[in-house]
C-alpha cells in the first residue's frame, strides 16, 4: 500500500509541475463503449451459522365440555443452524465510459495528463437462494382428558413422541391426531427451517477513476497516432439487488493506444482503446448469515471517442 501511494503521489506532483509550465496544454472530454471484461462465476457453499425458532399451535380436545377444543403452543427453537447457499453468478456484458482530461506536453512527443472517468458495465440475469434447518423438540402440558379420548390435532410435519401411558400414536384416531389418555407433559419433534431466495434481472459492475497518464505520440502531419498507460485510483462497485454487492477501493492501471487528428488548428478528434485494471473488490452473495464473500477482479476494455481542445498559449 506504502509502494501505491508514493507512486501516485510522485505522478500526481509531475503533472502539476510539467502541466502548467509546458506549451500545449489541453482540456479533452470522451465517452463511447466499454465491456467488463469478467463473468461473475457461479458459486455454493456454507456461510455460517443462524438461530431459527418456529411456534406451533396444537388444538387438544380434552374431552371435558368447558375446555373442549382448545390450543396449546409448541415453541421450537435450533440454535446454530448451518447456512447454505446457492448463487448463478452473472454474465458481464457491455456498458458506457465517460471523462474527461487535462494535461500538456512534457516533450515535443510526450503528453502527460490528469483524466477522470466512469466506467459502467452490465451484468446479465441472476439467481440465488439460501437455506438453513434443524431439528427440534417442543412440549406443553396436557390437562387430563374428560369424557373422551383428549386428542391432540397437530401439523403432519410434528410427530408426537410416544411417551408410556400417556400418548398413543399407533394407530392414530386419524392423520395428524395423537390420542392423550392421561394429564402429562407431551412432546412433539420436528425440523424447522427458513430460507431466502431472490432472481434480478440485471446488475451493474462500476468504477470511477482517476488517474495520471503518459502518452508518446507520433506525428504524421495532422494524423497522430498515439501509446501509453497510466496509473490511479478506482472506486469499484458491484450490484445486482442482494444478490451480488459489493464497493471497494484499490489500486488501478491502465494501457492504451489511439489517433487524434486536427480538424482545426485548436480542436482535435480522435478514437482509441484502453485496457483499464480497476484493480480488486470483495463480493458479497445472498445468504443467510454473513457472507465473507470472494473477491472479484474488475477489468473494462472500452474504445472511446475524445474531442480535444487546445488551450492557446498566452
Amino acid at each position: 500500500m506504502h509502494l501505491k501511494s508514493t507512486l501516485l503521489a510522485s505522478a500526481a506532483l509531475v503533472v502539476a509541475t510539467v502541466v502548467p509550465a509546458q506549451a500545449g496544454t489541453y482540456m479533452s472530454i470522451f465517452g463511447g463503449w466499454n465491456a467488463v471484461q469478467d463473468d461473475i462465476a457461479a458459486s455454493a457453499g456454507s456461510a455460517g451459522t443462524v438461530d431459527i425458532s418456529l411456534t406451533e399451535t396444537v388444538v387438544h380436545n380434552s374431552g371435558a365440555v368447558l375446555a373442549a377444543n382448545h390450543n396449546h403452543s409448541l415453541n421450537y427453537f435450533v440454535a446454530g443452524a448451518v447456512s447454505t447457499f446457492v448463487n448463478s453468478g452473472a454474465e458481464a456484458e457491455s456498458g458506457f465510459l465517460l471523462g474527461a482530461a487535462v494535461g500538456g506536453n512534457a516533450m515535443d512527443w510526450l503528453r502527460i495528463e490528469v483524466e477522470g472517468s466512469y466506467r459502467t458495465g452490465k451484468l446479465g440475469p441472476s439467481s440465488g437462494s439460501a437455506f438453513a434447518s434443524g431439528n427440534d423438540s417442543a412440549s406443553a402440558t396436557f390437562e387430563a382428558p374428560g369424557v373422551g379420548t383428549g386428542n391432540i390435532t397437530h401439523s403432519c410435519l410434528s410427530t408426537p413422541q410416544l411417551v408410556a401411558g400417556f400418548i398413543v400414536i399407533d394407530p392414530p384416531p386419524a392423520p395428524c391426531v395423537a390420542r392423550a389418555t392421561a394429564a402429562g407433559v407431551y412432546a412433539f419433534t420436528r425440523t424447522i427451517s427458513t430460507s431466502d431466495s431472490q432472481v434480478a434481472n440485471d446488475g451493474l459492475v462500476s468504477s470511477f477513476t482517476v488517474m495520471a497518464n503518459a502518452w508518446a505520440d507520433f506525428d504524421l502531419g495532422g494524423i497522430k497516432p498515439y501509446i501509453g498507460g497510466g496509473i490511479g485510483y478506482a472506486f469499484n462497485q458491484v450490484n445486482a439487488s442482494r444478490l451480488l454487492n459489493g464497493n471497494d477501493n484499490d489500486f488501478a492501471w491502465q494501457l492504451g493506444a489511439g489517433v487524434n487528428v486536427a480538424l482545426t488548428e485548436k480542436w482535435d478528434l480522435g478514437v482509441g482503446y484502453r485496457y483499464l485494471d480497476a484493480g480488486e473488490i470483495t463480493v458479497r452473495r445472498l445468504t443467510l448469515a454473513e457472507d465473507a464473500g470472494f473477491t472479484y477482479g474488475v477489468k473494462h476494455q472500452s474504445v472511446q471517442v475524445n474531442l480535444t481542445y487546445q488551450i492557446p498559449n498566452e
